[in-house]
C-alpha cells in the first residue's frame, strides 16, 4: 500500500505560460504521438462558456510540477449536478500517492459545489490499466467507449471511392470547399453552426449536448490551426446538408485533426459523409500533410466509414461515471439507451 506523500503541494493553476507549459509537458509525456501545445490548451480554456464552473490545479513535488488536473461542469453536455474531473501524473512520478492526493482534493472541492454533486464523469484511455483500476476502485463504472483512428495520407487513394462520389453528385447534391463557399455566402459559419447542431443530436455521448452560443461555436471551430481550405460542405440547392472540417495541430505540423463530420438526418445513408471525407482527405494529402486523426464513439457508424477509408485503430477512451444517487443512475441509463436507439442512423464525429 502506498503511503500518502506529505510533501505534495496542490495549488491553483495561475494561467501563466509556465503553468501552461507544465500541463503540456505532462500531456505529451503520456501521448507523444498526439502532442499538444500551450496554444491549443489556451484556446480551449478561452472558448469555454464562463457560466459553468471550471478549475485547473497543479501538484508540485520538491518545487516541480509533477501532475495536473481539472474539474467542473461540462459546457457542452451540461446536466445540473454532473461534474467532470480529470488528472494526470507525469509517468516519472507514479506510485507516490500523487494521484490519490489530487483525487481527494478534487472530491473535497466538489463536495462544496453548488448545485451539489449527483454524479461525476471522467475519461481514461483504454490502455491505461492502472488508471482504470484506480477509478473502478473508487466506484466509477464504464458508460461508453470512444474509438480513435489514424489515416496515413500517402496510402489514401480517392479513386477507390469514385462510385460513391458519382452517386452523390448524381442525386443532385454538390460538394463545395468551405473557403470558396464562404466567399459568396455571408452567413456561412452561421449555417455551419445550425447544421452542426442538427447533426450533433445523434452523436453518441454520455449525456445529450447543450447548444452553445454562436460566438462560443466560432471560437471552438476556429482554433489556432483553423484553415477553411480544409473543410467541405454538401449542398442540395441552397440547403446545407452535410459538412466535414479538419484542423492543423500547431504542435504537429504533419498531422491534421478532425473537428466534425456531420450529415442531416434526412440525408444519411446516401454516401454523403464518405464523399465529403474523400474530398478533404485528397486535399490534405496534396497539401503535404502526412496523417489525419479522428475520434468517434465506438458504436458510431462513422467509425465504420473511417475504417473503410483506410483509418487504422488506435487506443481509444473510456467514459466513466460515478453516481451518488441510485435513482439518477437509473434515469441517466434509460435516457442514454433511448438516445442511442435514436442515433443509430447518424454520421457524426469529433476529434480533439
Amino acid at each position: 500500500m502506498t503511503e500518502p506523500n506529505t510533501d505534495i503541494l496542490i495549488r491553483e493553476f495561475d494561467g501563466s505560460d509556465a503553468d501552461y507549459e507544465a500541463i503540456v509537458l505532462i500531456a505529451n509525456a503520456w501521448e507523444p504521438e498526439r502532442p499538444t501545445c500551450v496554444e491549443n490548451i489556451r484556446h480551449r480554456d478561452d472558448a469555454r462558456e464562463k457560466q459553468y464552473m471550471y478549475r485547473r490545479i497543479l501538484a508540485e513535488l520538491d518545487g516541480h510540477v509533477v501532475a495536473a488536473g481539472n474539474f467542473g461542469e461540462s459546457n457542452w453536455s451540461h446536466v445540473p449536478g454532473k461534474y467532470t474531473l480529470y488528472f494526470s501524473v507525469h509517468p516519472e512520478y507514479g506510485n507516490r500517492g500523487i494521484g490519490t492526493a489530487l483525487y481527494e482534493f478534487i472530491m473535497g472541492e466538489l463536495a462544496k459545489a453548488d448545485p451539489p454533486p449527483v454524479y461525476f464523469s471522467t475519461w481514461i484511455r483504454e490502455d491505461r490499466d492502472v488508471a482504470m483500476r484506480f477509478a473502478e476502485k473508487r466506484g466509477f463504472r464504464e458508460i461508453m467507449r470512444g474509438a480513435n483512428s489514424c489515416l496515413t495520407l500517402r496510402d489514401f487513394d480517392e479513386s477507390r471511392f469514385g462510385d460513391v462520389r458519382e452517386r452523390v453528385l448524381g442525386s443532385g447534391v454538390t460538394i463545395e470547399r468551405l473557403d470558396r463557399l464562404a466567399e459568396r455566402v455571408p452567413d456561412a459559419m452561421r449555417r455551419l453552426y445550425d447544421l452542426d447542431w442538427e447533426a450533433m443530436q445523434d452523436m453518441p455521448n454520455d449525456d445529450p449536448p447543450v447548444r452553445r452560443s454562436f460566438e462560443t461555436y466560432l471560437k471552438i471551430m476556429q482554433p489556432p490551426g483553423y484553415d477553411p481550405r480544409l473543410g467541405y460542405v454538401a449542398l442540395d440547392g441552397d440547403e446545407w446538408v452535410g459538412a466535414t472540417l479538419l484542423w492543423r495541430n500547431p504542435a504537429d505540423r504533419e498531422t491534421l485533426g478532425t473537428e466534425i463530420t456531420g450529415v442531416r438526418r434526412d440525408y444519411r445513408r446516401r454516401g454523403i459523409a464518405t464523399a465529403l471525407k474523400v474530398a478533404v482527405l485528397a486535399d490534405a494529402r496534396d497539401l503535404g500533410f502526412v496523417r489525419v486523426r479522428t475520434e468517434n464513439a465506438a458504436t458510431n457508424p462513422m467509425y465504420d466509414i473511417n475504417l473503410k477509408l483506410g483509418f487504422e485503430p488506435e487506443p481509444g477512451w473510456i467514459d466513466y461515471h460515478r453516481y451518488l444517487d441510485p435513482a439518477m443512475k437509473q434515469a441517466r441509463s434509460a435516457e442514454r439507451d433511448a438516445f442511442g436507439q435514436a442515433g443509430t442512423g447518424q454520421d457524426t464525429e469529433t476529434a480533439s
